[in-house]
């Protein structure tokens, strides 16, 4: 429980601030001001965090041995995505510092994701919070390319709905070029904005659900058989698919149900409140397919299910306005405010995970981590040497 108490403290931050701005709406300035406390202090969490989690053992290694002449002897699989790389050859130029680079991906991460939710969501600092709890902590600690691409392609949505192909591609490229990952956006110019029907939604949900308890391998198959993406796709799988059969959180599964059967009993009223919502219940449905279909593989279904668990931080919030009876809503919230709670303890108490600042002096330094992390943590080293 200790190492999770930082994290719910910013969780419970966010909440309450975003519970005042709702209830003070009419006073601009005070959300205003509210807004950017909770904005500066979701910032200043993640962009002095110290070396936390476990991905900095392949980040900080690889920022400090790069060099602008490697550019001539550039290998995907040594180097990773070339934008990625450029970009973090230009801040050890510049500065010669992996924690600037840390600050410079948290603020752009930041700004993108703030844009992405003003736009989108009920109320920027409950998105937050949703965010926080729904893979925002992992994401953003410990898969800086996968989310630093996926804020780009948050803000590419808006040209789905204004039928842009040329500037979606352009940022689906942009951000492909940080993290492969990103290609899996390209077909949604497609998808997303589709009309289909709520049973169609609902029968989808089902099916996902029954293939998932039912341990039958789907999508990985689907990749081999087709041999889609070719080396580089099956190099990723062959090291993804090596980390053990999914582990089922029953209660996340459960609500994760929840959400679907609500979001199939307001499909109509959630749609007709914004067009644009149609995007993320498409997605949403994209979210659990993913997520179950790879289950047999727990890194597999990890970082398919997080290319799309973005629906669930716009949906979960839309909920809060959709129910017509007071009562109704202020029962949803307090359900939300659990499961959120919930699910920020889950994800984080571990001690790999405990938490460490800069600003607050509590940082170890990158030989004090390690040599701590190789004391207590030899299975994830290993793993992460694999990626």
């Amino acid at each position: 429980m200790i190492y999770s108490i930082p994290y719910i403290i910013l969780l419970f931050f966010l909440l309450i601030s975003a519970t005042i701005t709702i209830q003070r709406k009419d006073n601009v300035l005070l959300c205003h001001r509210l807004n950017i406390i909770g904005i500066t202090a979701f910032f200043l969490f993640f962009a002095f965090r110290g070396y936390i989690w476990h991905d900095w053992m392949g980040y900080y290694p690889a920022f400090e041995k790069m060099e602008w002449e490697d550019l001539f002897y550039y290998d995907y699989f040594k180097n990773r995505e070339p934008l990625w790389f450029v970009f973090n050859l230009t801040v050890k130029t510049l500065t010669n510092s992996y924690q600037a680079m840390v600050i410079i991906v948290s603020a752009l991460q930041t700004w993108l994701l703030v844009r992405f939710f003003k736009k989108y969501s009920v109320n920027i600092l409950l998105s937050l919070a949703i965010f926080l709890a729904y893979s925002g902590f992992e994401l953003s600690i410990n898969l800086m390319r996968n989310f630093t691409a996926t804020c780009i392609f948050l803000n590419a949505i808006p040209f789905i709905e204004t039928r842009k192909p040329l500037q979606y591609l352009g940022l689906c490229s942009i951000a492909s070029l940080i993290h492969m990952s990103a290609f899996f956006y390209i077909p949604c110019y497609f998808i997303l904005n589709r009309r289909i029907s709520k049973w169609i939604f609902i029968s989808s949900i089902m099916f996902a659900y029954f293939m998932l308890f039912s341990g039958t391998p789907f999508l990985l198959k689907l990749v081999a058989l087709l041999n889609i993406g070719g080396e580089i796709v099956e190099r990723k799988i062959e090291v993804y698919s090596e980390y053990g059969m999914f582990g089922i959180n029953k209660i996340d599964i459960i609500i994760k149900l929840f959400i679907c059967i609500l979001t199939f009993l307001y499909y109509e009223k959630i749609i007709k409140s914004n067009e644009s919502n149609r995007l993320f219940i498409n997605s949403l449905l994209l979210f659990i397919l993913g997520s179950f279909l790879t289950s047999e593989f727990t890194e597999m279904s990890n970082r398919i299910g997080k290319l799309f668990v973005f629906s669930v931080w716009i949906i979960c919030g839309l909920m809060t306005k959709i129910f017509y009876y007071k009562n109704n809503r202020l029962l949803y919230s307090a359900f939300l405010s659990l499961v959120l709670v919930y699910n920020v303890y889950y994800s984080t108490a571990e001690r790999l995970k405990e938490y460490q600042n800069f600003l607050l002096g509590n940082a170890d330094s990158y030989n004090n981590r390690l040599a701590n992390f190789n004391k207590y943590f030899e299975e994830p080293k290993q793993i992460q040497q694999k990626k």
